[in-house]
């Protein structure tokens, strides 16, 4: 499929079910991303989570998406910030791609429960 034809189905796809496809994922990622300093005493994953809890009410669905993968999200984070040869500009899109990965895998009865667990609240 090309990507005209792509664009024509996707653009035809109620805003709600956006936050599930890997581009709106990324926009979020990349937002939040882009507003750390340099200077923080956070580690990326504190964060992150830290920026969720202050949008994840007035934000839209691709927040919600990502507190409700939270735990996918957790991994994605640690597994891409550990390693050294992305640069800052590139960590948006390693990151996607990892909770992508993480969330479509398939889970077995206790990573199920452990996701509920970890979940932040929305």
């Amino acid at each position: 499929m090309g990507w005209r034809q792509s664009l024509a189905r996707c653009s035809k796809m109620p805003k709600s079910s956006f936050a599930q496809y890997p581009y709106g994922v990324f926009e979020a990622i990349s937002r939040i991303w882009e507003s750390r300093s340099n200077d923080s005493q956070l580690t990326a994953t504190e964060f992150f989570r830290a920026e969720l809890l202050k949008l994840r009410k007035k934000s839209g669905d691709a927040y919600i998406y990502l507190c409700d993968g939270w735990r996918d999200l957790r991994w994605a984070i640690e597994e891409e910030c550990s390693k050294a040869e992305h640069r800052g500009d590139f960590m948006p899109y390693a990151i996607t791609r990892a909770f992508v990965k993480n969330r479509s895998r398939a889970k077995t009865p206790a990573d199920l429960i452990l996701d509920e667990h970890e979940k932040i609240s929305t």
